[in-house]
């Protein structure tokens, strides 16, 4: 059975939700050990805890905010020598592990050591992520002020991965086309998780609400003064408030609200946008004030026609109440068919394993063989 060690970024749900989708393929066919930080370690370590998927906790970078909630890349950037320092340690740490026990092929979602050991011991990686996007999509219609970031935002995704991957895989919810000369970027949907693809959607009368570590007092306010009853992920379990309901980290249940709800308000982050749009959920979007990979997402969404777009911290009832009163003119995503990347991911991870062994065997077969 071959071996795949597969790194996944810590921060957000959205690297853990697509790794669980392709996990849960690759585990039948391979032997599969995950290394991950932050938020995705403890939602995969929910998950796998009592299987044969091994996973390893490793250092990660996590975003920094400042007071207002404002994602800061000067407080991120406080913070990359300390991480810098204790990932190099874990490179040296991993690369001897690696040598003692090579896997087949190498995976990573944006997470950076793992293609660092790689180069070390010369191991095949494939780089499966969405920030490929910035690198790999075609994005000179976006307006001039998103345009702008780019040449920051490529060089950052370029620092952390480095060179020498034998195959970039891009999710998404958006499809538009490569820049020229990509030609080993695969292009594929969201991971969509056999629990989010078998549920039928409905509508159960509550607003469902995803922010990430921080619910601003202008959404809060906003929340309160609406007729439904509001279920709020992201920021713990808290006592209810009015109307608003404070829901602990449970994957299974959240994916049960994201079905049964009447519509969404969420930060805009790929994956549960891309699973919203699945599953046939209007979308108010709040994309993380600093957070330039979230504003091109709602510029996507709000193109979309299926959902509308708002500022976290200037939201308010009105804004909400209109959104609710027009989810009626919200129209399917164009694209639904295309949500679903899971076979497609597949499918690219075991061609690049087929290509590994043809090639190993025309370097070491002798002639005539």
């Amino acid at each position: 059975m071959k071996t795949i060690y597969y790194g996944v970024a810590g921060e957000g749900r959205g690297h853990a939700a697509r790794t669980q989708g392709i996990v849960d393929v690759l585990r039948q066919r391979y032997r599969v050990a995950l290394f991950s930080s932050g938020q995705a370690h403890d939602l995969l370590r929910q998950v796998y805890h009592d299987s044969e998927v091994a996973l390893h906790e490793i250092p990660g970078l996590e975003f920094g905010y400042d007071r207002h909630g404002r994602q800061s890349y000067w407080i991120t950037g406080l913070q990359v020598p300390g991480t810098a320092l204790r990932g190099w340690r874990t490179i040296d740490t991993l690369t001897r592990c690696f040598r003692d026990d090579p896997p087949d092929l190498i995976i990573s979602d944006f997470e950076p050591l793992l293609p660092r050991v790689a180069r070390r011991l010369r191991i095949p990686y494939l780089l499966l992520d969405h920030q490929s996007f910035l690198l790999d999509y075609d994005l000179s219609h976006l307006p001039w002020q998103l345009r702008s970031r780019l040449p920051f935002l490529r060089s950052i995704v370029r620092l952390l991965y480095g060179w020498g991957e034998q195959r970039r895989v891009c999710s998404s919810f958006f499809f538009p086309p490569l820049r020229r000369g990509c030609t080993r970027t695969v292009q594929v949907g969201v991971m969509l998780r056999e629990a989010v693809r078998r549920i039928p959607p409905r509508d159960g009368g509550f607003l469902l609400v995803y922010m990430r570590r921080h619910l601003s007092p202008a959404l809060e306010r906003a929340l309160r003064a609406q007729p439904l009853p509001v279920r709020i992920y992201g920021i713990g379990e808290q006592p209810a408030r009015d109307n608003l309901r404070f829901c602990p980290v449970d994957t299974e249940r959240f994916v049960a609200d994201l079905a049964s709800c009447r519509a969404l308000v969420a930060t805009a982050g790929n994956t549960l946008v891309g699973e919203a749009l699945y599953l046939q959920k209007p979308i108010l979007a709040l994309p993380e004030p600093g957070n330039v990979e979230q504003l091109i997402h709602a510029h996507f969404i709000a193109h979309s026609g299926c959902g509308e777009v708002a500022d976290p911290a200037t939201v308010d009832a009105a804004t909400v109440q209109n959104f609710l009163a027009r989810l009626g003119q919200f129209r399917p995503y164009t694209h639904r068919h295309r949500l679903q990347g899971l076979e497609a991911t597949i499918e690219a991870i075991e061609q690049t394993l087929e290509q590994l062994i043809t090639t190993e065997v025309t370097c070491y077969s002798e002639p005539g063989d």
